[in-house]
């Protein structure tokens, strides 16, 4: 969507700043690599549930840290993991069920997020061009009656 609407060097800006975010709340010992479009993947080695969640609140406190400093495009990553604990499972069941949980976190998030881009999509527009205003303002009517009729 950031891309679509503001270009890919807004897109390429975000996934830098999430890799910084990601790559400073880690450990030294952990890996952390972009494994798709928009999405990263952190191998945390001899750790426990704790320790993932941890992380992941250390991530989700850059995150917050980041969006101050930075309010005019904020920030947002959905969080998913998997541990093997006792259990042992194989790599790609880890990845399996840390992508499901990941999936369904977006989806309890997606709504927030997507209004929060959406109205900074609206005032960008705003301040490009007066006419664009009401323009923006009709679409937004229009997608809100449609995802309504939708659910």
């Amino acid at each position: 969507m950031v891309n679509d609407s503001l270009g890919h060097d807004t897109g390429d800006s975000l996934l830098i700043a999430a890799a910084g975010v990601i790559r400073r709340s880690c450990r030294a010992s952990d890996i952390a690599a972009r494994i798709g479009g928009d999405e990263f993947a952190v191998l945390l080695s001899n750790s426990d549930r704790s320790i993932v969640e941890s992380v992941i609140s250390r991530i989700r406190k850059a995150i917050e840290a980041h969006n101050e400093q930075n309010p005019e495009i904020p920030l947002s990553i959905s969080f998913g993991f998997a541990a093997s604990g006792e259990g042992c499972k194989n790599i790609t069941d880890l990845f399996k069920e840390a992508d499901n949980n990941m999936y369904r976190e977006k989806l309890h998030n997606s709504r927030s997020t997507r209004s929060t881009i959406v109205q900074i999509l609206m005032k960008t527009l705003e301040a490009r061009d007066f006419i664009t205003e009401g323009h923006a303002n009709r679409m937004q009517r229009h997608c809100e009656i449609g995802y309504r009729i939708a659910q």
